[in-house]
């Protein structure tokens, strides 16, 4: 019984601490709940793929709102602790141990559902050479695949090589 009542009060004290995206991201957030209404509702379970998708959303180039996802996946799909690379946003060492080798269902599932369709927004309202190439990625992700995860990330680096695709910040 004390366990119980212990547990519950942990989780309504943990539920009272989630920031509002509302403040913390206003114009991600805004754009987000259209997109994806399940985040209307944020609680402990979506914070961090509603957070992530409303940063995604906010990005000023759709090649940092790759690097953002490429980040997320890492971190939660994969639970490795995920490292940002260049200013680009690259991750590093794509294939070293995990910090355990069970791939999070819940994370799978947020990831497609909350992160995956605002990275394909930022792509349509990005039109251009690098969002052509990796919406055509995007298609072909699969989530709880390392391979794939490798290859997202190797398109991601190729058409950034691009000339036409360089980050342009603040245009769009």
């Amino acid at each position: 019984m004390k366990r119980a009542v212990l547990i519950g009060f942990l989780s309504v004290a943990c539920a009272a601490e989630i920031p509002d995206l509302r403040a913390t991201h206003p114009g991600g957030y805004a754009r987000l709940v259209e997109i994806v209404p399940q985040c209307r509702k944020v609680t402990i379970e979506n914070y961090s793929p509603c957070q992530t998708a409303s940063e995604i959303l906010e990005a000023p180039s759709p090649q940092q709102a790759t690097a953002e996802m490429l980040f997320f996946w890492e971190r939660t799909v994969f639970r490795r602790p995920a490292t940002r690379g260049s200013a680009a946003g690259i991750i590093v060492d794509p294939v070293d141990v995990p910090i355990e080798n069970v791939i999070r269902e819940d994370a799978l599932q947020s990831t497609k559902g909350i992160v995956l369709p605002a990275l394909l927004a930022v792509y349509r309202s990005f039109p251009g050479p690098y969002s052509k190439q990796m919406s055509a990625q995007l298609e072909r992700v699969v989530l709880d695949s390392r391979a794939s995860f490798v290859s997202f990330q190797e398109a991601h680096m190729r058409a950034m090589a691009t000339p036409e695709s360089s980050p342009t910040i603040g245009e769009k």
